[in-house]
């Protein structure tokens, strides 16, 4: 999983514009949580989802939480703080085709239709000033893969890839 994620994560970055326009009802965090809000704040409310490797923020998984995104069924959600702050929300859909069918739909309904930078994929991604959200399905037995993200802490988390990047190539 941790695979998936970092590779999707990847792509993300990549796929990217530089520029961010507004997409509709642009959320400002994901359920009831805004984007830079102290874990110490919802502390209570979250549960620590195993080990996390050196460099790579802390997932927890909301006590209680609400497993379907409009019609679809839910493997998990986890939740990122970077930095001690909430930044990222990360969905695993179940498996299935009427799962597949359920996210795409949710997504486009709340957001619109999204940026799809691969006619003949099922990614879509919506950028706006506040949140990027980046949504993945693929046909068969696979789950779909949503990051909703933090505009700004995704900003703040690829310049510090960059910086760390950068002192690496002297090592070459």
């Amino acid at each position: 999983m941790r695979t998936i994620s970092i590779a999707v994560a990847a792509a993300i970055w990549i796929l990217l514009p530089t520029g961010a326009i507004a997409f509709q009802n642009e959320p400002a965090g994901f359920r009831g949580i805004a984007w830079g809000t102290p874990l110490s704040a919802v502390q209570s409310q979250m549960r620590p989802l195993g080990a996390t490797p050196a460099g790579q923020d802390q997932g927890y998984v909301r006590i209680g939480d609400n497993m379907t995104i409009g019609g679809a069924m839910l493997e998990k959600i986890l939740y990122k703080f970077h930095d001690g702050v909430f930044s990222e929300a990360f969905i695993v859909s179940q498996k299935g085709p009427s799962n597949t069918g359920a996210m795409i739909a949710a997504f486009t309904a709340q957001f619109g239709e999204g940026r799809r930078p691969h006619r003949l994929a099922d990614d879509y991604i919506w950028q706006g000033a506040q949140s990027t959200i980046f949504l993945t399905c693929h046909s068969g037995p696979h789950p779909c893969l949503a990051f909703v993200q933090s505009t700004m802490a995704l900003t703040r988390q690829n310049a510090e890839k960059a910086a760390v990047a950068a002192r690496a190539r002297r090592d070459f």
